[in-house]
C-alpha cells in the first residue's frame, strides 16, 4: 500500500527559520568533524563539499536572523 506523503510537514513548515539554521549549522560541523578524521583526499573533499552546501543554507538566513555568514574557511581556520 503506498504511504501518503500529503499531510507530511516539513521542518520549515512546523519549526522556525532558527530553527533550520541551528540544524544545518550542527550539521555542517558533524561534516566538517568527519572531514578531519577522514583518512583519503577524496572522503575530506565530499564532507567538505557537505558542509559547505550546509553553510550556505545558513548564511542565506544570516542576514534575517543578524548572523554573521561562515564559511569553510572560518571553521577550519584557513585564510
Amino acid at each position: 500500500m503506498p504511504i501518503d506523503h500529503s499531510k507530511d510537514e516539513t521542518l520549515s513548515e512546523k519549526g522556525t527559520i532558527s530553527d533550520d539554521v541551528e540544524y544545518w549549522q550542527m550539521r555542517a560541523e558533524q561534516e566538517l568533524e568527519l572531514a578531519q578524521k577522514a583518512s583519503k583526499p577524496e572522503a575530506v573533499a565530499a564532507h567538505c563539499q557537505i558542509a559547505n552546501a550546509y553553510l550556505e543554507r545558513v548564511a542565506m538566513c544570516a542576514p534575517e536572523k543578524g548572523l554573521a555568514s561562515p564559511s569553510i574557511a572560518d571553521a577550519t581556520g584557513e585564510t
